[in-house]
């Protein structure tokens, strides 16, 4: 039985796409190499290779690696009992992972809050209050990084200064923030937040007309702050005083957001929400993260299964 076969073939009927066909290969190679069998060995034995594979690699990469072992079960010559006991190991591995990924990060136990009572924030400040304003941005759209909330600009798409960081356009059909300045902008070019929530929408628009300012967070004489440090002071020091918590911090607050009732299966869109891949999610905020072991092009290349 030819895995590698098996993928090209999918791949040629445009059922999966080369990068994720490369990667089934790779995974599959690293897999068996390190468990010293073939392909046909490992379904046979899916209980003994998987209690290796998670001795010494843990849980959430055993479990991922699987996503590549389905990729060819289904058009296998192999029997349908070992393809039955290969699905019933997927399901165990994945209910095993969900339970664990619902435990608090490391980082997320040193202030000891969760996700639900950081919404419960919001109620607890004067509806034009700043305090309310700060913990509603963050907490009622997905949460952003410290600099992106530097400089928005408030007056809409039109002549919006060099120095922004983005803006708020409110009377669009569509009410948004457009981010044009944050990690990788370079690279990926505006990104545009939809302003769903109706409590938000009407809170910041309540803010800005009530008290009249080109930026949204601004300093003591109304004016923008004038460096992303001098924000990152300010803003820290809100959030400390808001959570009533010395390590409070917007690294903390994504930390609490990504970890939170964290389903695997919830890794690619809760990545796309705090703005990074999905590699990065997994290595900066899923617990004893191990990534199988290397092997050379040349290795997997002449690995014929």
């Amino acid at each position: 039985m030819n895995y590698k076969e098996i993928i090209n073939r999918r791949e040629a009927n445009n059922e999966i796409k080369s990068g994720t066909a490369k990667n089934y290969k790779n995974v599959i190679g690293r897999c068996l190499e390190f468990l010293n069998c073939d392909v046909v060995h490992f379904f046979e034995n899916i209980d003994t290779c998987c209690k290796k594979l998670i001795k010494e690699f843990g849980l959430k990469v055993t479990e991922r690696n699987l996503i590549s072992f389905s990729a060819i079960v289904k058009n296998s010559p192999l029997s349908e009992d070992v393809k039955n006991n290969f699905v019933k190991m997927r399901k165990k591995l994945e209910s095993k992972l969900t339970s664990t990924l619902n435990d608090k990060s490391e980082k997320q136990k040193e202030i000891n809050i969760t996700w639900e009572e950081c919404n419960a924030k919001i109620d607890e400040y004067p509806y034009d209050s700043i305090e309310k304003l700060i913990v509603a941005m963050y907490v009622l759209i997905p949460v952003r990084r410290q600099m992106e909330f530097s400089r928005i600009y408030t007056r809409g798409s039109q002549d919006v200064p060099k120095e922004s960081t983005g803006y708020i356009d409110l009377l669009s059909e569509k009410p948004k923030i457009v981010f044009t300045s944050f990690k990788n902008s370079d690279k990926k070019g505006d990104e545009t937040v939809f302003i769903e929530n109706k409590f938000l929408l009407n809170l910041i628009f309540n803010s800005i007309i009530t008290k009249q300012r080109d930026y949204l967070f601004v300093d003591s004489d109304n004016k923008p702050f004038k460096s992303v440090a001098a924000f990152t002071t300010y803003n820290n020091r809100m959030l400390k005083k808001i959570f009533k918590n010395e390590k409070m911090s917007v690294n903390q607050l994504r930390n609490i957001y990504a970890n939170e009732d964290q389903n695997f299966n919830k890794i690619i869109s809760k990545s796309k929400d705090l703005s990074h891949t999905a590699g990065t999610h997994v290595r900066h905020y899923m617990k004893n993260q191990v990534i199988p072991p290397k092997i050379t092009k040349n290795t997997l290349e002449n690995s014929m299964y």
